[in-house]
């Protein structure tokens, strides 16, 4: 079998290794606009530090901006899995931003949701006698009487985020395919072997997959933008460019069916 690999390790490898940007020109442009009009609204934006639910989104959508940035740097190299699964933290980031926009006491919720983060987190301490002594009892108990004061419940899945704001496509076919990746689900695997005609693998390939930068990129920008447009609700600006954005990532699409 052959196996085909390709390391950039040094810095004028990783420089050349850049030039799959050149070969999706138009799909990086769409994803450098995108970005660059999120941060712009961003940096544009006027937080008072006492509104928490203009802090919290604003968070949120630093966060959006730095894994759509991690998806970037990983497709122009061609770690098109690895961006990939950096494209469902995107969708998460989505789920919370949009159901904030929607509903104003969300983001009390989604806070408070920690908590019952941590006290999950002692549970699962307190099972495993090696590391038993991390969780002490008085903060165990702490916690505990947090939660019930607070009134504090795990925050739903991301399915029951998503279709709650009617963003059904979001869970059904980009959550989904991103999670092959996460999860390294078998069908994700076919990318890094090559058959024959008669379907016997020949060999093994590793990065770069070029034919998944499109998908990849153009996704995760226009999931970057609809969490702008979820934030911007949040902190009640107009993002008036919903349209011409739309616009493109469906003529990218009509593009990829052809």
């Amino acid at each position: 079998m052959q196996y085909e690999s390709y390391f950039p390790l040094t810095a004028e490898e990783l420089k050349d290794a850049y030039s799959l940007r050149d070969l999706f020109t138009k799909e990086f442009e769409f994803f450098d606009d995108v970005y660059d009009l999120t941060t712009m609204y961003l940096s544009n934006s006027k937080i008072l530090s006492t509104d928490a639910n203009k802090v919290v989104a604003s968070a949120l959508l630093i966060r959006a901006i730095e894994a759509a940035r991690t998806v970037k740097l990983a497709a122009c190299i061609g770690l098109c899995a690895d961006a990939s699964a950096t494209s469902r933290t995107l969708i998460e980031l989505l789920s919370i931003l949009a159901n904030a926009a929607s509903e104003p006491a969300f983001l009390e919720k989604y806070a408070k949701s920690s908590l019952t983060d941590g006290l999950r987190l002692h549970n699962a301490i307190r099972t495993d006698p090696e590391n038993r002594v991390l969780s002490d009892d008085k903060s165990y108990d702490s916690l505990k009487k947090e939660v019930d004061a607070e009134g504090a419940k795990k925050l739903p899945t991301v399915e029951t985020l998503l279709k709650s704001v009617e963003l059904n496509s979001a869970y059904d076919f980009a959550y989904r395919v991103h999670s092959g990746d996460v999860h390294v689900s078998p069908y994700s695997l076919n990318t890094y072997y090559t058959e024959d005609a008669q379907g016997e693998v020949t060999g093994f390939y590793l990065y770069p997959h070029e034919d998944e930068v499109p998908t990849v990129i153009v996704g995760s920008a226009s999931t970057l933008f609809e969490c702008l447009v979820s934030w911007s609700k949040v902190i009640g600006v107009d993002v008036s460019e919903r349209a011409v954005v739309e616009k493109r990532r469906k003529d990218f699409v009509a593009d990829r069916r052809k």
